[in-house]
């Protein structure tokens, strides 16, 4: 399994279609975990916040995402969506826990700018 690190969320029907996917299989899914959502909030908010797109792959399929907004300032992070929706989460395939694909201290540390310290339990991140 790797990680791709992205800064904003590319307009990209195939992404959509596989992320929305994950979230229709999600146990609850919600209109907040979508692509749409979060295309629609990077739009809104982009530059109020830095949006950082996790996606997570295994063998050539994407398994998770992670849709969040990093503030360099105060180096920390949130959901991308986190003022606007009533739900944030890591979306996930089935079967797969979101803690096993990420560990959001983790995604966010191998981001140039955000702390040194090193998380051996990620994923290799292949950056973009």
């Amino acid at each position: 399994m790797y990680l791709q690190l992205l800064p904003e969320i590319p307009e990209d029907s195939k992404l959509r279609q596989e992320w929305n996917t994950l979230v229709q299989q999600m146990e609850r899914p919600e209109i907040f975990y979508t692509y749409e959502w979060a295309l629609a909030m990077q739009r809104a908010y982009g530059t109020a916040a830095q949006p950082l797109l996790a996606l997570a792959y295994e063998d050539g399929r994407l398994r998770g995402v992670a849709a969040l907004a990093a503030d360099p300032a105060r180096q920390d992070f949130s959901f991308l969506a986190a003022t606007t929706a009533d739900y944030c989460d890591f979306v996930s395939a089935p079967g797969d826990q979101s803690s096993r694909i990420f560990s959001p201290n983790c995604v966010v540390e191998r981001r140039a700018g955000f702390g040194s310290r090193i998380c051996r339990r990620t994923p290799p991140v292949q950056q973009s």
